[in-house]
């Protein structure tokens, strides 16, 4: 009794692949993942939500300020009336603006340097940073003019807010500071409102329980706003680099973490999102720490884990052998065989296989090579007599040029002895081969088919007695329009033969165009015996028979499925023919294909 591959490779992977997998991933991956969330998550997260608390409410506030002040009718009328103001004026201007901003409202209670900064857009400018109204305030105002920020707010024309870091705007010694400014905005452009606020408060709000951590504060654009007193790693360009990438990585409000290599030394990354209420920009609060620093208590599981990995080792060995043995051996077997049919080897089998499923695939692969190999000699003998075929197709043709030639010796004779009626039928079926002869293409234009139907109708008028008239309604751009090569006259033909013919009295054929948006419509009507509804439908549907050619000969209307074929592969399904025919009271086709965007001269 044979024994099942899959069976067999299960009680391999059980014995020397599973067991040991889950042995070392529940007693070493166990041990290590609680160290290391011990260590790293607890205390790291632990001292980010605390830093993370207390920046936002720094930050929130300050843009809560600047938010709340902006539509302050008080600070709008201040930043108004500087232009005007006298200095007696604009002293107590200044006054009711510190008392308003200031004092009314307690600032004093945020136990951080602040300052603010009022300015119009005519070069005036009040601080509380000094009590005066002078001092030097024209060079500082045009310095903080030219910055992106003034530019930013300037254009906006709307209340709009921004954040952003940098030097002591009114003081060169002065400690770097973090300014959010907002326009001041009452139908048109008043001013700017800015408040500063000192970043050595911020760096001073840091908790890093582990000594060795690292964190910092940087906006969207990774411009490090504050970082922890801690004499450890610096912002610099690898750190940015790595929280760039964690970037992608955090949700909405949420965090990431992550063990990533900074400066050659493993390190653990944890990014979280500051949102503040209100600003669409977002702030990131970022805290490394070595994974040497909490990872020294792993060390005596190593010794365990690199023993498990060495029986991990031995096991995988037995595994490649046995595999090598019962499956790879015999798959490549299977390869030389196939590559053998690749190369053309119809006659190969393959023996010797194990007993298992891979003696059912070899018995597989030798019945479908037998069927490939039958199939391959059936296709060369319809090839072969498709040939002969072609070949006395071609000996039965008759050459255009030698057509043409003689039906114009024809024309020339009928000229010289005076007939001119059969002169202009032999010249309008000289055409018509022509046209037919003339190249390769399958394009045309409208104009052409349409003078190609004319000469058809001309020479089907001769021959049944003028029994019908043709009529002509076409919009003048149309002509010049791309079309499939005959598309009117086998139609034109089926209206005469299957509907004017049949019909007593005088037949009328009529072919308008019309441009419907950007596609044409063409409709080729007559007034003949017409058809019921279900034979219209049949019309466009493909014929039963499998050879067209032979269809060509057994079924009517043939000419119209064709074209209605050619027209959906060639423009898509939404164009074609659509039919409309009643008994007694005529037919009408209606064609509808796309302009086409350059026209053919």
């Amino acid at each position: 009794m044979k024994k099942s591959i899959n069976s067999r490779l299960i009680m391999i992977l059980l014995l020397c692949f599973l067991l040991p997998f889950l042995f070392q991933t529940i007693y070493v991956s166990g041990h290590l993942s609680r160290l290391v969330e011990d260590k790293i998550l607890n205390t790291t997260y632990k001292s980010l939500e605390n830093s993370t608390l207390l920046f936002s409410n720094v930050l929130q506030t300050q843009f809560d300020m600047v938010n709340f002040y902006k539509s302050d009718s008080g600070i709008i009328y201040a930043a108004g009336a500087m232009e005007e103001a006298g200095t007696r004026a604009r002293r107590q201007i200044q006054q009711e603006v510190i008392t308003r901003l200031v004092k009314d409202n307690s600032i004093e209670r945020y136990r951080y340097p602040f300052y603010f900064i009022l300015l119009d857009y005519q070069g005036n400018m009040m601080t509380n940073y000094t009590y005066t109204p002078y001092g030097g305030y024209d060079e500082i105002y045009d310095v903080l003019s030219e910055t992106d920020w003034f530019h930013t707010l300037k254009e906006s024309y709307t209340d709009a807010t921004v954040m952003f870091s940098g030097t002591d705007l009114l003081n060169e010694r002065g400690t770097d500071k973090l300014y959010a400014a907002a326009n001041l905005f009452d139908g048109e452009n008043v001013g700017i409102l800015l408040f500063a606020t000192d970043k050595s408060y911020l760096s001073s709000q840091f908790y890093d329980i582990l000594p060795e951590a690292s964190s910092f504060i940087a906006d969207e654009s990774g411009i490090c706003i504050a970082s922890s007193s801690t004499t450890g790693l610096e912002y610099g360009k690898a750190v940015f680099q790595k929280a760039e990438e964690l970037k992608e990585q955090i949700k909405e409000g949420g965090s990431v973490t992550a063990v990533e290599t900074i400066n050659g030394i493993p390190h653990a990354i944890l990014l979280r999102q500051i949102a503040i209420k209100g600003y669409p920009h977002d702030w990131y609060f970022l805290s490394v720490v070595p994974m040497e620093s909490i990872m020294a208590e792993v060390n005596g599981i190593r010794a365990t884990g690199a023993g498990i990995l060495l029986f991990y080792v031995t096991a995988m060995i037995g595994i490649l052998f046995l595999l090598k043995k019962t499956i790879v051996k015999p798959v490549r077997i299977l390869c030389d065989c196939v590559n053998e049919v690749r190369g053309g080897n119809l006659s190969v089998k393959i023996e010797g296989m194990p007993d298992n499923e891979m003696k059912e695939l070899g018995i597989g692969f030798n019945t479908m090579v037998e069927e490939l190999d039958r199939s391959f000699k059936d296709l060369q003998r319809n090839e072969e007599e498709k040939r002969i075929t072609e070949m006395r197709l071609l000996q039965n043709q008759i050459k255009p040029h030698f057509v043409r030639n003689v039906l114009n010796t024809i024309r020339w004779l009928a000229e010289l002895n005076g007939v001119s009626g059969v002169s202009k039928s032999v010249m309008a079926l000289s055409s018509l081969l022509e046209y037919n002869f003339r190249d390769s293409t399958l394009n045309s234009t409208v104009g052409d088919e349409i003078n190609y139907v004319r000469k058809y109708i001309y020479l089907q008028k001769l021959r049944f007695q003028n029994k019908f008239r043709d009529e002509y309604d076409m919009e003048e751009e149309l002509y010049t329009q791309p079309v499939l090569k005959l598309t009117f006259q086998p139609i034109v033909e089926n209206s005469i033969y299957h509907g004017l013919l049949n019909k007593e009295g005088l037949g009328i054929i009529v072919i308008r165009g019309r441009k419907r948006g950007r596609d044409m419509e063409f409709t080729i009507s007559d007034n003949g015996v017409g058809m019921p509804e279900e034979k219209a439908r049949e019309i466009l549907e493909p014929p039963a028979h499998q050879d067209i050619y032979e269809a060509s000969d057994k079924t009517e209307n043939i000419a119209l499925w064709n074209i209605n074929l050619r027209m959906k592969r060639r423009y898509g399904e939404s164009y074609g023919l659509r039919i409309q025919s009643r008994p007694g009271e005529g037919t009408e086709v209606i064609i509808r294909i796309p302009a086409g965007e350059d026209k053919i001269i």
